[in-house]
């Protein structure tokens, strides 16, 4: 989260993000040679890396992102990109979004970046498994589904504990927000 960051925004490691492969028939340009990699960026955190890596242009920051990345840019909305790229030639890139408009807590405390990292990550393992299995997937919606459900278990561990409420109180809730979300998946046996 905050400390990775922080180090991609630095530009010995700027390659993790943006292109400076060959093109000519690369192998590893192809779709689904490389993994995923989401970013959780909030404010400060995402003009640091406009402002490192494309001079302050998110046009020309997305432009330059390698295929596969996955911003979810925090706020009172989460957006969620997902850039396909093209780095041989930038001007093709695309990209997909999606915005969470999941109402949060009133209040932010350290860790709950931890946790929406900890349910992308799982989000996005699911939809590996589902991906190797050949169901259809899709990673913007992984990381949708994992920012409504740490916003959701902010707002209910917020409501519970008020102003007192710190990241180990949402991680309580996770597991009441996973079942209410999935209720109408659960078949709970006759006995």
């Amino acid at each position: 989260d905050a400390d990775a960051l922080y180090l991609i925004s630095l530009e010995k490691y700027h390659h993790l993000l943006i292109g400076g492969k060959k093109c000519d028939n690369d192998e590893e340009q192809k779709e689904g040679s490389r993994g995923v990699c989401v970013l959780t960026p909030n404010v400060v955190e995402y003009k640091r890396l406009l402002d490192n890596i494309a001079k302050g242009s998110e046009e020309l920051f997305q432009k330059l992102l390698l295929p596969g990345v996955v911003l979810v840019r925090k706020g009172h909305h989460d957006v969620i990109e997902y850039f396909e790229g093209n780095n041989c030639n930038p001007i093709e890139s695309s990209s997909a979004m999606m915005i969470c408009e999941e109402k949060g807590g009133l209040k932010r405390s350290g860790g709950i970046g931890d946790i929406l990292s900890g349910s992308i990550g799982t989000f996005v393992a699911w939809n590996r498994i589902l991906e190797d299995k050949h169901v259809e997937h899709d990673i913007l919606v992984s990381c949708w589904m994992a920012t409504c459900l740490t916003k959701r278990a902010t707002r209910a561990a917020f409501e519970k504990r008020r102003r007192s409420m710190t990241a180990p109180d949402v991680l309580e809730e996770i597991g009441n927000v996973v079942d209410e979300v999935a209720s109408s998946t659960i078949v709970e046996e006759e006995m």
